[in-house]
């Protein structure tokens, strides 16, 4: 018979990445097009101070980059892939650690003692799964080098930030609150 901690689930986490650098860019652009527009519509605008006041007008060059945003959605959604990480187990992640020592020139390694970048991107390859309609497909080695060759460096950060906080964080905050609540009792 399986314990509770043997038959609950394996925690996992989601990421959302663009593996299409130049959708990413047309994205940032058109981004940076309605912001400067919104300003320009701002500063045409005599500003009503009243609560009940009507809403801020749009203007025909706020309204195209909108559409243009709102067209562009669908060659965003085609770039899009979402990633999921799971936790690994208590002596593979312990393995992996201290397989990689940390670099004495980085703040983030000597926190944990460990190469950070080096552990999160290996945990990452070996619990990542890729999820579509049809279920979860793992990534072959060279599919990996090749995503991670594409992504952007925000991309990469947030699937490092799942797998250690999947890994690192949840697990320490875990023990936390029970040591607290032993301690309270």
């Amino acid at each position: 018979m399986l314990s509770a901690a043997e038959a609950a689930p394996t925690p996992d986490r989601k990421v959302r990445v663009c593996i299409d650098p130049e959708v990413a860019k047309k994205r940032a652009i058109l981004l940076a097009q309605l912001d400067q527009a919104k300003l320009d519509d701002s500063r045409d605008t005599v500003a009503d101070v009243r609560l009940s006041g009507p809403e801020p007008k749009t203007t025909a060059r706020t309204d195209a980059v909108v559409e243009a945003l709102e067209a562009f959605d669908s060659e965003v959604l085609k770039a899009l892939v979402t990633l999921k990480f799971t936790r690994m187990e208590g002596d593979k992640w312990a393995l992996l650690t201290s397989a990689h020592p940390m670099r004495f020139d980085n703040a983030i390694d000597r926190s944990y003692g460990y190469n950070y970048d080096a552990v999160t991107t290996l945990a990452a390859r070996q619990t990542g799964v890729r999820l579509d309609d049809d279920g979860e497909h793992p990534l072959t080695e060279d599919q990996w080098t090749r995503m991670l060759k594409i992504l952007s460096g925000h991309d990469v950060e947030a699937i490092r930030d799942a797998v250690w906080t999947l890994n690192e964080y949840e697990p320490q905050k875990h023990v936390e609150a029970l040591v607290k609540g032993f301690g309270a009792a």
